[in-house]
Order: C-alpha cells, then sequence, then structure tokens
C-alpha cells in the first residue's frame, strides 16, 4: 500500500514539476527587455520565476521578486497573489521552510481579499503541504479540508482529486491505511 501511494505520488510530482527550457527562457528574457507594458512584463517575470524555479530557486526569487514590484506599481491582486506563490515555491525549493510558509500565506490573504476561489485553494493545499512535512499533522489537515471546500464548491474536479491524495497521504503518514485508501480512491 504504501509503495502504491509512493510511486502515484512520487509520479505526479515528477508530472507537475517544470524544468527549465533555454529556449524558452532566452526567449522570455528577450521579450522581457523590449516590452513596454507593465502588465506583459509581470506575465513574462512569472514564466522566467516558474522556468527556474526547480533548476535555480535564487533566479527565481530575483524574477518573482520583480514580478511582485511591479504587481504592487499596478495593483494587480491576482499579479500579486501568484508572485507571493512563486516566492514560496523558490523558497521551499531551497529548504527555507519557514520564509515559504510566510509567503503562501501573503498569497492566500490577497487570495481572500479579492474572493479568488481557485487560488485560495491552491494556497490551502500548498499550506498543508508545508505543515505535513513540519510533521503539524492538525494544520495540514485543516489546510487541506478547507481546499477540498472550495474545490467542492466550484466543481474543481482535478484540485479536488489532488486534495484527496494528499489527504490520503497524511493518513498513510500516521499509520490509518483504511483512511488513507478511502481518500486516495476517492
Amino acid at each position: 500500500m504504501k509503495k502504491i501511494i509512493l510511486i502515484f505520488t512520487l509520479s505526479l510530482f515528477a508530472f507537475c514539476c517544470f524544468s527549465q527550457d533555454l529556449p524558452l527562457v532566452d526567449s522570455l528574457q528577450l521579450q522581457l527587455k523590449i516590452e513596454k507594458d507593465d502588465g506583459n512584463k509581470i506575465e513574462i517575470l512569472h514564466n522566467l520565476a516558474i522556468s527556474y524555479m526547480n533548476n535555480n530557486p535564487n533566479v527565481a526569487i530575483k524574477f518573482a521578486n520583480e514580478s511582485l514590484v511591479l504587481s504592487k506599481k499596478m495593483d494587480c491582486k491576482p499579479c500579486m497573489a501568484d508572485a507571493f506563490n512563486n516566492l514560496g515555491m523558490a523558497y521551499r525549493n531551497k529548504g527555507e521552510i519557514v520564509t515559504c510558509l510566510d509567503y503562501y500565506q501573503k498569497s492566500l490573504k490577497v487570495s481572500e481579499e479579492i474572493s479568488d476561489t481557485n487560488r485560495m485553494a491552491a494556497m490551502g493545499n500548498n499550506i498543508g503541504l508545508i505543515y505535513q512535512h513540519q510533521g503539524n499533522y492538525v494544520k495540514a489537515m485543516q489546510n487541506y479540508l478547507a481546499a477540498v471546500k472550495i474545490n467542492e464548491l466550484s466543481g474543481n474536479k482535478v484540485w479536488l482529486a489532488n486534495n484527496f491524495i494528499n489527504i490520503g497521504n497524511l493518513y498513510s503518514i500516521q499509520k490509518d491505511n483504511e483512511q488513507a485508501l478511502r481518500y486516495i480512491m476517492r
């Protein structure tokens, strides 16, 4: 059972990971140099941060911070939420979990301010993962269940499945295989 859960989780993780695509990065950096519109620059910076996220989180942080500055200048709350999320992911990849959690919580706060349920659910899931990593299973479950509630209301079945897998993994860690299987099979 544990092997199945581990294999499934690792497969999902590998599928979700971005790798640095050099031609794309070069193209984005060229676009950034010539782009005049701040809104378009934010999108380019967001994509650059994601492109560097796994291979060079320090560079991802640089681009995410630049995106955050422009987002604040334009008062673009969804863009701010994305920049905070990107910063959280980059710091997570550096192993700086406390800083990661801080940025995820900032992203959640901005998402709540604008009632963006998709971002709220994603942040609940991300925050749950961090608490799970820290061994705080109660807070992990609270965040996962908050994400489940939002995804059920919005009908987002893909993210709902992801939430159920995370809850199943959490139960598995706690040696409750019956509950783990119940959630993973949902």
